[in-house]
């Protein structure tokens, strides 16, 4: 039987009575979206889900920790659905075959449930500021406590305690008022509920139950956030939280009695804390630890905040080692980042999304949604997460992926990240593989016109599989389940095998595997995938021309290209992808944290002359289906390979000019002519740009292309390299004053003559002078030329009066002036 994703419960269908809480503060629901405006909605609940419960209004419903029958059959859930409508109670006859029971809190609304890791003790806050503990078998209430005030205006926090080796007889849970920014209270204080038995708890005795209640423990947790401890906070971050407050909280053991608490506030700095349940004492491990990668030379750039959105996750699916997670923001761009739990060393983090969109547009970026650890199909050396991904806030772009990274199990550090388009963070010398996206869930195309409010993710305990709920815009609900059957979990074996390099282990994987069992409605494995990773190993090699690296990526293209012919619609995507990487090299050198030279331009212009070739083999023999697409990645390819034949002839030219400086300076990732002369002017090789032009491109490098390169010259470049070319070529060559490009040049001139004034620049004064007199004087000889031209103009039609000669000296310097 193939995975599957079941209805639970709530499908599209029903619309109306639900209410989760006057929390939404967006505007009404659009086409399109900006990021930045999704991330305001701080105080917006999740939908609340959990591993054995799940919210559905004003009612919470216990769960089977794994729903879905194996038929499949959703007859009764629809009429569970439906039986919802109107009532604050369900008919126990229509209640599902997963559902367990029932408790109704209403009229208050449920905000938040959770269930320990046995699902013994269930926790449920709702609107009316109350946190209750509910019997797992049956959904009894053990114990309520008020802890805000009604209506607040964010959910109270819950979150059980996680442990390496669950214990079911000592489970506890952290619970976090709102803040309320009218209250007289400087700071909000987590109340942790300790003690707490499930299995005595759910007893059929009522005096064993009577007594274990009575073991509970109720203590007010005291974390300052402000304290700097012996952690990392600058005095700058302590500033900006003297009047911070915690806005999420969550924990896990770290031995019998501890518990080491991680929580950010508002300003989204990361601090760990650890709690003694026996001395009710705290002491702070690190009041701000560190987000971005410090082994990575272009991470530390970044100004990494914690997401607010997403909450602290805590990993226990693997035997050796626990993991903290915690989603990552900087600009648009989105991470997800491991911690060990012991040593709070980052083990490795995954950049999420980072596309910039462009001003224009920004329904291009997608926006993180909702994050969970599940387990991986490989126990050792992996971790896995579902993450829920949008590209608008319509269902239609969503998407649930099942993504796996590899990490080492010996504890030394592994960076990985996202490959996706457009992100401009490469792996490091330190991974030991990218990251594999093994499931892809996509939402239900029927809710393509509704408004994603709010999605939440639970895992469960097979691999890869997770629970899910979407609430909309009309409050309706859908929840659903994503179950990969065992047939499927080869996939996963397979990635993790490419992720690790591991090519020959996984061409065995492919072929004791059942043909029939590589794919899926939600994932797939291809041979073409561990050839593209293995060309890929060999470009990144630092040695990519010796001779056995040359062997190795000749039999890769032969497979990628076969794998366009055999395998479809998805090896030819992955030829296209190989190309795409190709066209790349060297900016994923350069970017990448390896010590590596970036290829030679010979070598990178046959890289590209190989890949072009092995698309044109494809193309004649392939579906005309294919033929337009591979025939647009071949003319963009062969208009690089252009660009690069044509920078090797200017630097052979050049005696002056190292050929490693142009590579490093990134001109080899050309795509055309055009965009070779900018990028030779940008970097100050006027001569070479020039040169260029010369090279039979005069009609594609136009006048307008030469004057607007100027635009692209930096602010930190000495004008002593380019002002002589601006006065002789780019401004004269518009021919008129009246251009558009010239009043730009100007305006750039003044701002760059402002900048050389105001930051110190090198001979500040003097290259302001310079730079000015340059554009002062193309301009006067623009200006001239124009005069002369209408003079010329004049003579011809019998205009040759001496008034007219006389006053042309006057005229012209009117122009000048």
């Amino acid at each position: 039987m193939p995975s599957s994703v079941q209805n639970l419960l709530f499908p599209s269908s029903i619309r109306g009575n639900l209410h989760h809480g006057n929390f939404r503060k967006s505007s009404p629901p659009s086409s399109s979206f900006s990021p930045g405006e999704a991330i305001a909605v701080e105080n917006l609940p999740r939908a609340s889900i959990a591993k054995h419960a799940i919210a559905y209004g004003s009612i919470v419903i216990g769960m089977s920790a794994n729903a879905v029958k194996d038929d499949g059959e959703n007859d009764e859930i629809n009429n569970f659905a439906a039986g919802l409508k109107g009532s604050n109670n369900i008919d126990p006859s229509l209640l599902p075959h997963w559902a367990t029971w029932q408790r109704s809190f209403a009229p208050s609304m449920v905000h938040r449930v959770e269930s320990s890791y046995s699902g013994t003790v269930i926790a449920v806050s709702t609107s009316d500021g109350c946190v209750s503990l509910l019997r797992g078998t049956d959904g009894g209430i053990l114990a309520q406590r008020v802890v805000a005030l009604a209506n607040a205006e964010s959910p109270i926090g819950i979150n059980f305690i996680s442990a390496a080796e669950h214990n079911a007889a000592r489970d506890a849970l952290v619970i976090l008022p709102p803040f309320h920014s009218d209250s007289s209270a400087q700071t909000v204080r987590p109340v942790l509920v300790s003690g707490i038995n499930g299995l005595a708890l759910n007893s059929q005795n009522p005096a064993e139950v009577a007594n274990v209640a009575k073991e509970l423990r109720i203590v007010v947790i005291d974390i300052d956030i402000n304290d700097s401890g012996n952690g990392c906070r600058s005095k700058d971050e302590d500033r900006k939280c003297s009047s911070s407050h915690i806005i999420e909280i969550n924990g896990c053991f770290i031995s019998p009695t501890k518990i080491r608490l991680f929580a950010y506030d508002v300003t989204g700095v990361l601090s760990v804390h650890d709690f003694d349940t026996s001395t009710q004492k705290t002491d702070v491990v690190s009041s701000a630890v560190q987000l971005h990668d410090p082994y990575s030379k272009h991470d530390t750039m970044n100004n990494w905040i914690c997401d607010k959105r997403m909450g602290i996750k805590i990993d226990t699916f693997h035997s050796s080692r626990t993991f903290v997670l915690v989603s990552c923001q900087c600009g648009l761009l989105s991470k997800i980042c491991w911690f060990d739990i012991s040593t709070l060393d980052l083990v490795c983090d995954y950049i999420a999304t980072g596309r910039k969109p462009s001003l224009q547009n920004t329904t291009n970026c997608p926006m993180l949604m909702s994050v969970e650890p599940v387990k991986s199909g490989v126990t050792k050396g992996s971790v896995a997460i579902a993450l829920v991904m949008n590209h608008s806030l319509e269902a239609a772009g969503t998407i649930i992926r099942i993504v796996q990274l590899v990490v080492d199990e010996d504890g030394k550090r592994s960076v990985l990240q996202a490959c996706l388009p457009g992100n401009n963070h490469k792996p490091s010398s330190t991974s030991k593989g990218e990251p594999q996206i093994v499931y892809e869930i996509p939402q239900d195309l029927a809710m393509d016109q509704s408004f994603v409010r709010n999605v939440d993710l639970a895992a469960m305990d097979g691999l890869y599989s997770v629970k899910y709920t979407f609430i909309y815009d009309d409050e309706s609900q859908i929840c659903k389940e994503f179950t990969p059957q065992p047939s499927d979990l080869p996939i996963g074996k397979f990635k993790f095998l490419i992720s690790s390099k591991m090519f020959d282990q996984a061409d065995e994987l492919l072929a004791k595997t059942n043909p029939e069992q590589f794919s899926s409605a939600f994932g797939s494995m291809h041979g073409s995938e561990v050839a593209l990773a293995k060309f890929k190993a060999v470009l990144m090699s630092g040695d990519a021309s010796s001779p056995s690296n040359m062997i190795s990526a000749k039999e890769c293209l032969r497979r990628l290209a076969a794998g366009a012919v055999s395998g479809g619609e998805r090896g030819i995507h992955i030829l296209i992808n190989a190309s795409k990487m190709v066209s790349n090299w060297s900016n994923e050198v350069e970017l990448s944290d390896s010590n590596f030279n970036p290829p030679s331009v010979q070598e990178f212009r046959m890289a590209l002359l190989a890949i072009s070739a092995s698309i044109s083999e494809v193309s004649d023999v392939v579906s005309e289906n294919f033929i337009s697409e591979l025939d647009g990645e071949k003319q963009r390819i062969d208009l690089q390979i252009s660009a690069l034949k044509t920078l090797e002839r200017a630097i052979s030219a050049e005696i002056e000019i190292d050929a490693s400086s142009m590579i490093s300076s990134g001109c080899s990732s050309v795509t055309s002519p055009v965009e070779l002369f900018r990028g030779l002017v940008s970097r100050g090789f006027i001569t070479m740009a020039n040169r260029v032009r010369q090279y039979d491109y005069e009609h594609v490098i136009t006048k307008e292309v030469v004057a607007s390169s100027v635009l692209t010259i930096p602010l930190s470049m000495d004008p002593l390299i380019f002002s002589k070319w601006i006065r002789d070529i780019a401004i004269p060559g518009l021919g008129s004053l009246s251009h558009p490009l010239v009043r730009s040049i100007r305006i750039w001139a003044c701002n760059a003559a402002n900048s050389y004034d105001t930051n110190n620049f090198a001979r500040g004064l003097l290259s302001s002078i310079v730079l000015l007199k340059a554009i002062c004087d193309a301009t006067m000889e623009l200006s001239t030329s124009a005069f002369s031209a209408h003079w010329t103009r004049s003579s011809s039609v019998g205009d040759t009066s001496p008034k007219h000669s006389k006053s042309s000296p006057n005229d012209d310097s009117r122009c000048e002036s």
